[in-house]
């Protein structure tokens, strides 16, 4: 099974967000072992980040997917041997500098989003790809 992990610089404060959040995390883990991980500073977002896995940054100025697209994204990178793929949010004004190389930079929207607003259209946009990937409908 694909495990996912999302590492954020900083916690989803909102109650109303935190119940979405964990209502997509219960629905992504029949198609993948999700892990959410939050830090409190970039540097340790950074020190999270296991050797192995495929890392995938959250950036204003990364490649843009509609929802197939970001569904075929993931596909992809199963089918290229990745079991682990990481994706980072780091802190509310961006990568000061990136510590590790990344495999792949993606923005959700050239909009800018709060961390506690981005985790969830994440979450929401992990489980439409899994749903896409199925062949499941998406409620």
């Amino acid at each position: 099974m694909l495990k996912v992990t999302v590492i954020q610089v900083g916690k989803t404060k909102s109650p109303a967000i935190h119940e979405l959040v964990l209502e997509y995390s219960k629905r992504i883990s029949s198609s993948a072992k999700l892990d959410i991980v939050d830090v409190k500073t970039e540097e340790q977002l950074w020190a999270q980040i296991p050797s192995n896995a495929y890392v995938i940054a959250l950036e204003v100025h990364g490649e843009q997917y509609d929802s197939d697209e970001f569904a075929q994204f993931i596909e992809n990178a199963k089918n290229q041997g990745n079991s682990h793929l990481v994706f980072l949010i780091g802190p509310a004004a961006g990568f000061t500098e990136y510590q590790r190389q990344v495999d792949q930079q993606i923005s959700l929207s050239k909009m800018t989003f709060s961390h506690q607003s981005i985790r969830l259209i994440l979450l929401e946009q992990l489980y439409r790809a899994f749903s896409i990937l199925e062949g499941k409908p998406f409620p």
